[in-house]
Order: C-alpha cells, then structure tokens, then sequence
C-alpha cells in the first residue's frame, strides 16, 4: 500500500472512532442504561451528551422566557396606545 491509501484508512478509522464516541455506539435496554447510571458506570459518550443536552434546554428556556416577555410589553404597549386613542 502506499502512503496516501493508508492515510486515508486511518483518517476514516479515526472518523468512525469519534463518531462511535458521540453517538455511544449501539444503545442498550431501558434497565441497562439505568443501571449503569445506578452503578455509576458511565461512558464519556453519556456524560457528552448529558452535558450537551442539559445546556441545550437550559439556554431554550431562557430564549422562550425571554421572547415571552417581548410579547407582554408588546402587547402592553399596545393596549396602553388603544386606550390613548379613545380618549
């Protein structure tokens, strides 16, 4: 084999090796998983994807609360003109 077929073999061996990683490889039973979370055994793939998601809904939380609270003093405002206008 020459150089640049074994670059690219250990390229792809690398790809799939972190792509095993992120996604955990193949996933097992509810029980299992809960009781490798009882024992404390857990892979960094679960502790990767825990952090990634808590931050994920966190940060979604704060985007919702804050678009909500746009909407209010939109809608506050408008009823304050309304009100203006009729009298």
């Amino acid at each position: 084999m020459d150089q640049s077929t074994q670059i690219a073999i250990a390229g792809a061996l690398f790809i799939g090796l972190i792509g095993v990683l992120v996604l955990g490889g193949a996933s097992g039973s509810g029980n299992s998983t809960r009781v490798k979370e009882m024992s404390g055994q857990t892979s960094f793939a679960d502790t990767f994807r825990k952090r990634f998601k808590t931050e994920d809904n966190n940060s979604r939380r704060k985007q919702i609360e804050e678009t909500l609270g746009k909407i209010e003093e939109r809608q506050k405002k408008k009823k304050k003109q309304a009100k203006t206008l009729e009298a």
